[in-house]
């Protein structure tokens, strides 16, 4: 997964809110926090939906740098990773 995907993320998030940070250092660090944040739950969701079998073999194509295998081991799991993100808009927009 790219950063960038992540900021775009956090972006959209921030505009939702509403918010308007004084500088673009702030805003910057901002969406940095946000796409962080986002990274980190979505990554944990996908790890948490693998068996141990699954981690195992994700660990190992990590290793080796399989990246068809790791494609083949998140695929289907769009709604995992939407799930993940609605989490974090939820936290972020307090809705």
């Amino acid at each position: 997964m790219e950063a960038e995907w992540f900021e775009d993320f956090a972006k959209q998030v921030l505009e939702e809110k509403g918010v308007k940070a004084p500088d673009e250092g702030v805003e910057r660090q901002l969406i940095l926090d946000i796409s962080e944040a986002t990274r980190d739950v979505v990554l944990q969701s996908l790890l948490d939906s693998l068996n141990e079998e699954e981690l195992r073999t994700l660990n190992k194509a990590l290793d080796e740098n399989d990246q068809d295998t790791i494609q083949k081991l998140m695929a289907g799991k769009d709604q995992i990773m939407a799930s993940a993100m609605q989490r974090v808009r939820m936290k972020y927009l307090g809705a």
